[in-house]
């Protein structure tokens, strides 16, 4: 830690060495800090990137202007500053809300590709950071595209690709908590190689950071100490009207951490986890179509104590997509996809080593029936071998009118059972309580409606976002009347489709450009939850989210605030066991300030949680509050080559 805090000032001195040689005049890569006016997605439109204006969704684009502003701590981090979202991010994991939605219900890809990772789980903590070239985030469902766990939307992180021409850059950053802990070295780096015919990227990161304690009189620790190590490698081949990309990654995480036992003794923690995945994609352009073949396999083994024992993990996943895109007339585009998935599993609290094989078939159809009018219709049909058959549709309609635009839309989407549900065996309460999976389970679904309108004017963006879903067969546990435990004295919980409920709320986005180099992105969310069942709010959510970025950049200068602020949070604190839900308000506001000192040196600084505000105990993750955990400075800089 102590080098890479020293590797953090040398870095810093060698780039405000080179002001003596360098010209603090206009320089073109900080004034371009504004935000484009065309950005381009691939997540709704299987096959071809489209315009985010063309788009039949609720989607948001985290470009590297939006992860610029930021103390670069971790996608997680990065994530929560998207309208919709809200995340529980401890370093070693993290959780992703989505419109009220229960965490696992929305569907995290890398390129439009799943990832593995503990007890079959993806974890955006495991994704580096330096690999991420943007995030573009769907809020609806997308099952009729994705198939399972895509009921509140999908995160698809797109990766940074060979771009044909030499280059290399890398980062230092160094931070601190205000009480001292939490003492942060991070380093990354990348480089690509290669003409417009075959080109290679690398890239690597290191991560050490120390524990965190709120109060340092404890024994066990608020944030764990993390330990990570990233690496990849991508390659693009370009032949006439075929390229094909492929990609290698590598993650190794050594988290540790110190918890109590009832007696107040300290007790060792830790998350071991070493991922494995190789992916490609191939395209082919012809005369009026293109096919899209993508492809991976991953593969995690890990090794998990959190203070009831060690826990592992060993889960391959193989993953095979095609979609064929027919261009059949100037307004008519009919897209056909097919695809295959299987997955093996083996954990130590399972009954059982568990597969699942899913194969898949689906079908879109995109028409602009006139200059204003466009209509998307879609439809998929999975298979699974564990549990059955899902069908899900999607249709959507755009009128644009001038610079405005309205759009109704409907969707239904499912989650498969997780292999947890369905085969986990857990003994908690000191064995006073035993919870078992349920081979039997079937998918949770839901139905989504959507009224949506947009308006672009000069210098500015408004939108406006009306949903309502409801959910069905929500898995949750329950006392296993049919098959008590034994000995008859313990308590057997087991998991069943016993839930539903209903998600209504409103997205309202603001996006201005007042002035030359300024920027200002707004978004105030409203939630109406209701659990049918006990006819109470769902858990994990607030009622009213606002969240706010303002970018400024005048010269060599750039100056970035992001906040968030969440009303009536609704959760249960970790302590005391069993206690009811309650409501809490959460605000939380971080700075930054950049100086470019050239093209190719950057100098930054800032500080998260500038009010330090404790995040209340029922938003915390069991009993874990966000990274950094209180007020945290750092400074650090980018060198390119």
């Amino acid at each position: 830690m102590k080098f890479l805090m020293t590797c953090t000032a040398c870095a810093v001195l060698s780039a405000m060495a080179q002001t003596a040689i360098s010209e603090t005049a206009d320089i073109d890569t900080a004034a371009d800090q504004g935000y484009e006016d065309t950005i381009m997605v691939t997540t709704t439109s299987l096959g071809q990137e489209e315009k985010i204006e063309d788009v039949q969704a609720s989607v948001e684009i985290i470009d590297q202007k939006m992860i610029q502003s930021l103390s670069g701590r971790s996608v997680p981090q990065v994530l929560n500053e998207a309208t919709g979202l809200t995340l529980k991010d401890t370093g070693s994991s993290s959780q992703v809300y989505m419109r009220g939605f229960d965490d696992g219900h929305t569907l995290i890809l890398v390129d439009g590709l799943r990832r593995t990772g503990k007890y079959g789980s993806s974890d955006l903590s495991g994704i580096m950071l330096e690999d991420v070239e943007r995030i573009e985030i769907v809020r609806g469902p997308m099952s009729a595209l994705y198939g399972a766990d895509a009921l509140a939307g999908v995160v698809n992180i797109i990766t940074k690709k060979a771009v044909g021409e030499d280059r290399a850059s890398i980062t230092i950053i160094g931070g601190m908590a205000e009480n001292k802990d939490r003492e942060t070295g991070i380093v990354r780096a990348s480089a690509t190689l290669g003409g417009e015919t075959v080109s290679h990227t690398f890239s690597v990161e290191v991560k050490e950071r120390d524990e965190y304690r709120l109060d340092q009189s404890t024994i066990a620790t608020d944030l764990p100490k993390e330990s990570k190590k990233f690496f990849s490698y991508g390659n693009n081949i370009k032949l006439g009207d075929d390229t094909l990309q492929t990609r290698f990654e590598f993650w190794d995480q050594d988290d540790t951490s110190t918890g109590a036992d009832r007696f107040s003794n300290p007790v060792a923690e830790y998350e071991k986890e070493k991922r494995y995945q190789f992916s490609g994609i191939y395209y082919h352009v012809g005369d009026n179509y293109l096919l899209d073949t993508n492809f991976g396999y991953g593969k995690s083994d890990a090794d998990v104590d959190r203070g009831s024992g060690s826990e592992t993990t060993k889960y391959s996943q193989m993953e095979l997509n095609s979609y064929f895109r027919h261009f059949t007339t100037d307004n008519v585009t009919n897209i056909f996809g097919i695809g295959a998935k299987h997955e093996d599993i083996e954990v130590s609290m399972y009954t059982q080593e568990a597969d699942r094989t899913n194969y898949n078939l689906l079908y879109q159809n995109e028409w602009d029936i006139t200059d204003n009018l466009s209509t998307v219709v879609g439809v998929r049909y999975d298979d699974f071998s564990d549990f059955g058959s899902a069908i899900t549709p999607r249709l959507s309609a755009k009128y644009d009118f001038g610079d405005t635009e309205f759009r109704i839309g409907y969707g239904e989407a499912f989650k498969a059972p997780h292999f947890t549900n369905m085969y986990g065996y857990f003994v908690r309460g000191g064995g006073s309580t035993i919870i078992e999976g349920n081979p039997d389970l079937q998918p949770e679904e839901s139905k989504t409606y959507e009224v949506a309108v947009g308006h672009k004017g000069d210098g500015y963006r408004l939108d406006l976002v009306y949903h309502y879903s409801k959910v069905d067969n929500l898995i949750n546990s329950a006392p296993n009347l049919t098959d008590p435990c034994l000995p008859p004295a313990t308590r057997c919980i087991k998991y069943q489709n016993i839930d539903k409920a209903k998600i209504s709320g409103t997205e309202l986005t603001l996006t201005l450009y007042p002035a030359d180099g300024l920027t200002v992105k707004g978004s105030i969310e409203y939630l109406d939850t209701e659990d049918e069942t006990t006819g109470e709010r769902l858990t994990e959510s607030a009622r009213i989210t606002g969240k706010l970025h303002i970018a400024y950049v005048r010269n060599a200068m750039s100056y970035f605030l992001n906040a968030k602020t969440y009303q009536d949070y609704y959760a249960a604190p970790s302590l005391p066991r069993n206690a009811p839900n309650e409501n809490s308000d959460y605000t939380v506001v971080d700075a930054k300030v950049s100086y470019a000192f050239d093209e190719d040196i950057e100098l930054f600084g800032g500080v998260d949680n500038i009010m330090n505000k404790q995040m209340p105990d029922n938003m915390q993750l069991h009993g874990t509050p966000n990274d950094p955990g209180e007020r945290y400075f750092y400074i650090g800089s980018t060198i390119k080559f």
